[in-house]
């Protein structure tokens, strides 16, 4: 990836608060500035301008990738402050997927399906730009604007240290994996495992994500589901006793069921099933 020119800026330039804390993640907090409508995401860690600065050419490269699809966006990046470690780009409307999805019946087949496709022709299109994989797909990083139908992805950063960057495994594989990974951990969460459209909504939309993928690009099922199954350990075990028995217990059982299911209806390969 050829890195890109940020507009940089000093200390005096920096625009003035008040600010609102949007989020607090992984690397660090993400405040929206009213007056000028741009967030700021800020990096708390050593290297945060460095960190920064990745995201900025991700966003650059990304958002060039798209410009031909009416249903897809991302924050437009605006500048980078490498002193400070942050980031400042475009404010994005819409409401978080996985919070409409969790309102029973927010959502027609027909939007879920829209939907689906815009991920799919997302993925495939940060993968051929970018040529790694994206970092972190949950559907809590993805906004949906429902007047419009536009999706707009977030957060381009690696929240794990470069998943899978030490290997040979195709980037779009381990997106896929880590997608399905992540989506179905969300939804056996003892908070989410009882609501049934949350978990057929979340199922519905992964299955057509490899579907769509699949009539697009090659790819590896086992190793997705390889891939899928490293994103649940990683999210479920933290160490809190109880917590982890759930994900130990019960929560395995879903998870196993519930991921090879979406790869297997979705790849159609007899072979998952003895995984």
């Amino acid at each position: 990836m050829q890195p890109t020119e940020p507009a940089l800026i000093t200390a005096a330039d920096r625009l003035p608060e008040p600010r609102v804390r949007l989020a607090t993640g992984y690397h660090g907090t993400v405040e929206l500035d009213h007056a000028s409508r741009l967030v700021c995401k800020t990096y708390h860690a050593p290297d945060g301008g460095e960190l920064a600065q990745q995201e900025f050419d991700r966003l650059t490269h990304f958002s060039r990738a798209i410009a031909d699809q009416p249903f897809i966006t991302c924050p437009t990046p605006d500048h980078v402050d490498i002193a400070a470690g942050q980031l400042w780009m475009t404010f994005c409307d819409g409401d978080r997927l996985n919070n409409i999805l969790y309102r029973s019946g927010a959502l027609s087949d027909n939007d879920i399906d829209h939907i689906a496709n815009q991920i799919a022709i997302s993925f495939v299109r940060y993968v051929e730009v970018l040529n790694e994989p994206v970092y972190d797909p949950g559907l809590w990083n993805m906004l949906y604007n429902s007047s419009t139908r536009v999706l707009c992805l977030l957060d381009f950063a690696d929240p794990a240290g470069k998943i899978g960057a030490a290997t040979d495994v195709s980037p779009l594989d381990v997106t896929l994996g880590e997608f399905v990974g992540r989506s179905t951990f969300d939804t056996i969460r003892p908070a989410t495992c009882m609501n049934g459209y949350y978990a057929r909504s979340q199922r519905r939309i992964a299955t057509i994500v490899l579907q769509a993928v699949r009539a697009r690009m090659a790819v590896q099922p086992n190793t997705i589901t390889t891939v899928a199954d490293l994103a649940y350990r990683r999210h479920a075990w933290f160490g809190v006793l109880r917590r982890d028995l759930w994900f130990r217990t019960v929560g395995r059982m879903l998870y196993r069921r519930r991921s090879r299911s979406i790869v297997q209806q979705a790849m159609h390969d007899n072979e998952l099933r003895q995984a």
